[in-house]
């Protein structure tokens, strides 16, 4: 029959719907090129949209999947559309399941419109399947499956388009569900190659290892190597054992070689001869395969590097398929889909295979007891793993040539993500040094100054009037009215406590009466005073959020409930939760090396950031407030080192001035770069002529000099807390020797004038937020306000970021938003290049889907994909579209100078993969800033060595291997200590250098001194 509509007539008159029913009919279309071969497409039912125009999937959702089989039905095969029940009435959408009497009733005409159709697969879409098949898995397990009903034959499950226009991340996937529908997926094109059983071998002797070694390496027709492991457990550096590893070439079988499993030991010397062969494959140069292809690489690194060969450098780049296919959809982690870039979950969703199964393996490998299971079982298990990671390396790689991504991909999985992953690995093996004596003195209540605040703040409590009146109020309703109660405690009695909603709620909405910024669903009765005669009704329950307590802060219950809520944090976040993550877990007592090894993913985010775990290293607190250093202060360096923290300077907002080769945003950081310059080689001339120049006296002088005033008189102006002070000051009891010194040589030594200028300059025009508020108010950098570079500062990442005026407005507790948009308009007049950059990566997300990052991170925008979206998705994909890029190369290029210099550590011996505290430790990355441990005395050296990595050989790379364009170069700063709270910024001179060394060396002495 030609294309269509399949009308019927519904005889059912027992039906309960049959005088209303809008009877949507099935619509066809006939293919082109096989239009022999049918799909059926099956709904739930009509919507308002069906009914009223009648015709299946006339929405917005059914638009979708029109539009979306249109451009994958490459074949053209027929295509048909009805619905399993043909009617629509109020309740539909409600989520509730269809009664089982009206999908009996509307079935008849479903099987009438098959027979007419002898449809070659049908398509059940979203909560069918659960309609038809009750037994089957809900949906988000069931999709990508066939089933067999009774009455309709085979059927295959995909989701709703209702639920895709709901959740975008799963668009990807479900157009790889609808390829498979219509016949055109690669994974069925292919299903021979990639979904068929793999095979396995085990070699037990150390001459057929040795012959396969020198295959690997010789054969010219391999092309790449899949390799895994199989290991006792997951234990990064202690306790664990690397039982087997298993190679694929060919993507047929997989060869298992037995290492430390202990049922298959090896003679000492076929052990020397193992070593010796594996050895050779992975480190041998110019091998005649191409990649060595792992799944999770940065765990079998560790594992090959810790518990077997000790080899940190292989002869080919180490790539990752997790990674690639994060490259290729980043937005499948937040699709919903069990682990999105496990192995398992990627082979049933792009391979449509599954993997050896085993599930006593399975639990064995939950317990770490893996190794307990016999060679040639676990054998099996192992070489499937490898034979499909083989496959799957190969459809990503497919796949990403049908996007013109192919060359992108390849070039950014193995110059980005294989050092970055080679250097997690390295990091995951040091750990970082946790000052057990801190960590317990947190840990216990007698010692911890948190606990010992907390206390203080629940007696303070008591002392605030608005708190008893809330104590009065709660004890009245808990009594019902009465202040005696039956059995001991009255009115004098002590029951609110500040870590009860309830309570909270009583002491600043009722009491204190503060007005809510926003509202919770829920709703509460007031707890009014006695007498009052205070009308008591329903009310909304008000937000005791993060902008409630921001905006009353004013307020000393408010202040002191954040205090509280603060502490509380730190208490229960960070003081209890570390033990748990010390290795190995739970040591106490018996932690091997008091250090904790996190883990460090680079595929959980879809901006392209990295993320931590077990423990968060990237979230532990900035050092501002007492308690906040205590906490950070667990962190340390061992005995005898030293912690350098290197962080690129104002990166984000740098990358925005490379990105849109900005001129006056280049040159507000060329001109603070010129001025840092210009400090250092001041400095360094200066300590050449007085070689025993203290940097205390700089620093005194620099304090005291006003560079705004060149009037001799006005020149002088020490400032301390308590406000400006005369010369007087200089001649009472708190003026010391290095102070008079300084005063004297502003007076007597205009070189040493100079510098004091220099430095005070540096910092200044170094301020890039104040360097912009200065173009933008038009006034000189030096009399540039606090208010308004904290302006200027939220307009430049409100509007980086895609946040509205109304949001930008409310950050700065500004109300008249007209005020903020000219605010806004000012910036982007000083700086238009910055402003058609914005315009532009907005109009490209929208027109290709997708931006990109200069090393060809893809971010793709599902909004402007579908085609669909309402106003505030619209605005979130233009936001993500300006932020993207941004975000993620200025992480990049952190991770990226992080792993350049892990090698360099590994070449030169400074690392090896047993470090002692002789060796210079990676100990954590975050997005943009660096920790490593290294010896007290290396730290000069260790400084000298950090810059260029992060800098000029970080640009270097990038040119080269991307050709990026930098208008503007990388800087960064550093800072050092013992622990990581207490660090000590570096002003990049010598003379400073030199005066944070003595510091740093006393500090140590006292260390030793105290732990003796």
């Amino acid at each position: 029959m030609d294309s269509g509509i399949l009308n019927f007539t519904c005889e059912r008159k027992e039906c309960s719907a049959y005088a209303d029913c809008s009877l949507i009919p099935t619509q066809f279309r006939k293919g082109k090129s096989n239009p022999d071969e049918t799909v059926l497409f099956v709904g739930e039912g009509p919507g308002r949209a069906e009914s009223e125009s009648g015709l299946p999937f006339a929405g917005r959702a059914g638009d979708l999947l029109r539009k979306t089989v249109r451009r994958l039905n490459v074949r053209g095969v027929s295509v048909a559309y009805t619905e399993l029940v043909r009617n629509w009435d109020e309740l539909a959408g409600t989520g509730a399941a269809l009664a089982p009497e009206v999908i009996e009733e509307c079935l008849t005409h479903l099987k009438a419109d098959i027979d007419t159709l002898k449809p070659t697969k049908i398509v059940v879409l979203g909560s069918v399947l659960k309609s038809l098949c009750p037994e089957t898995p809900n949906i988000a397990k069931a999709r990508g499956q066939h089933y067999d009903h009774p009455v309709l034959g085979k059927i295959f499950s995909i989701h709703d388009p209702a639920y895709i226009l709901k959740r975008q991340s799963f668009f990807d996937q479900w157009k790889i569900d609808i390829q498979l529908a219509l016949g055109t997926s690669d994974a069925q094109k292919k299903a021979d190659k990639w979904s068929k059983p793999s095979k396995w071998r085990l070699l037990t002797k150390i001459e057929d290892v040795e012959e396969y070694v020198e295959h690997l390496l010789t054969d010219p027709k391999i092309k790449l190597i899949a390799c895994d492991t199989e290991t006792k457990n997951l234990n990064k550096c202690y306790g664990n054992v690397l039982g087997t590893f298993q190679f694929c070439e060919d993507g047929i079988t997989g060869t298992v070689i037995p290492y430390m499993h202990p049922g298959h030991g090896w003679w000492p010397d076929d052990m020397k001869r193992l070593n010796a062969a594996l050895t050779r494959l992975f480190t041998e140069p110019n091998p005649k395969f191409r990649y060595w292809v792992f799944h999770n690489v940065a765990f079998d690194f560790r594992m090959i590097m810790n518990f077997g060969l000790g080899i940190c450098k292989f002869n080919r780049p180490l790539l990752d398929t997790g990674m690639m296919a994060y490259c290729q959809d980043e937005n499948r982690g937040k699709s919903g889909i069990e682990k999105p870039y496990s192995l398992d979950s990627l082979l049933r969703d792009y391979l449509h295979a599954v993997k050896y199964e085993d599930s006593e393996i399975e639990y064995l490998k939950k317990q770490g007891k893996l190794l307990e299971i016999d060679i040639e079982r676990l054998a099996k298990y192992g070489a499937s793993d490898a034979v499909y990671t083989w496959r799957l390396f190969w459809f990503i790689l497919e796949r990403a040539e049908k996007e013109d991504y192919k060359q992108k991909l390849l070039k950014l999985v193995e110059h980005w993500f294989e050092p970055v992953n080679r250097m997690i690995g390295v990091m995951g093996s040091n750990g970082f040094w946790v000052d057990m004596d801190q960590l317990r003195e947190l840990k216990n209540p007698k010692t911890s100054p948190i606990v010992k605040r907390m206390n203080e703040l629940t007696e303070e409590w008591k002392d605030s009037a608005p708190a008893k009146e809330a104590n009065t109020r709660l004890l009245r309703k808990k009594l019902g009215g009465r202040m005696k109660p039956t059995f001991g405690g009255g009115a004098d009695a002590w029951m609110f406590d500040i870590d009860k909603t309830e309570h909270k709620q009583c002491l600043l909405l009722d009491v204190l009466d503060l007005a809510p910024l926003d509202y919770g669903k829920s709703t509460r009765v007031p707890i009014v005073e006695a007498g009052s005669g205070q009308e008591v009704k329903l009310t909304p329950v008000g937000k005791l959020d993060k902008a409630f307590q921001e905006r009353y802060m004013h307020v000393p219950e408010v202040e002191r409930l954040h205090e509280h809520s603060g502490l509380k944090k730190l208490k229960t976040s960070y003081v209890k939760s570390i033990y748990e993550f010390l290795d190995p877990k739970n040591g106490q007592e018996g932690a091997i090396d008091s250090r904790v090894r996190p883990s460090f993913w680079v595929t959980t985010t879809d901006t392209g950031r990295s993320s931590c775990t077990d423990p968060n290293l990237q979230q532990v607190p900035r050092a501002d407030n007492w308690a906040k250093t205590e906490i950070k202060n667990m962190y340390a360096a061992e005995p005898g080192c030293a912690l350098i923290q290197l962080d690129f300077m104002t990166s984000e907002v740098r990358w925005w001035g490379i990105l849109s080769k900005c001129p006056s945003l280049a040159k507000a950081f060329l001109d603070g770069k010129k001025a840092r310059d210009n400090y250092s080689v001041a400095a360094a001339d200066f300590l050449k002529r007085k070689p025993k120049m203290r940097y205390e006296i700089l620093a005194a002088g620099s304090d005291m000099l006003n560079p705004e005033d060149e009037d001799d008189k006005g020149l002088f102006n020490y400032k301390k807390k308590t406000g400006p002070n005369s010369l007087e000051m200089l001649r009472g009891k708190h003026a010391t020797k290095v102070m008079k010194i300084a005063w004297k040589m502003l007076h007597t030594d205009m070189v040493f004038r100079a510098l004091c200028q220099a430095k005070i300059f540096a910092g200044i025009a170094g301020d890039i937020h104040k360097s912009t508020a200065s173009q933008m108010y038009k006034v000189p950098i030096t009399q540039v306000t606090k208010s308004q570079r904290t302006d200027t500062k939220s307009i430049v990442f409100g509007t980086m970021f895609g946040r509205g005026v109304k949001a930008i407005a409310a950050q700065l507790h500004i109300e008249n938003i007209a005020d903020v948009q000219g605010r806004i308009d000012d910036f982007f007049a000083q700086f238009p290049g910055a402003e058609q950059w914005m315009y532009d990566i907005e109009k490209k997300g929208e027109k290709d889907g997708y931006v990109e990052s200069p090393i060809g991170r893809r971010r793709r925008l599902l909004t402007f994909q579908l085609g669909y979206g309402d106003d505030g998705e619209i605005a979130r994909a233009k936001r993500i579209a300006r932020n993207a890029p941004i975000q993620g190369i200025s992480s990049d290029g952190a991770f990226l100078g992080a792993a350049m210099f892990c090698d360099w550590l590994i070449e030169e011996g400074k690392w090896h993969p047993h470090p002692t505290k002789e060796c210079w430790q990676l100990q954590d990355v975050v997005h943009d800033s660096l920790v490593i441990q290294v010896p007290i005395e290396d730290v000069p050296e260790a400084l000298r060595e950090l810059k260029p990595w992060f800098t000029n050989k970080l640009m270097e790379r990038m040119v080269d291997i991307w050709d990026v364009e930098f208008n503007i170069p990388l800087e960064i700063d550093f800072e050092f200590g013992l622990k990581w709270g207490e660090i000590d910024a570096w002003d990049g001179t010598q003379l400073h250098l030199d005066y944070l060394m003595n510091h740093l060396r006393k500090n140590e002495t006292a260390r030793t001194l105290e732990a003796a």
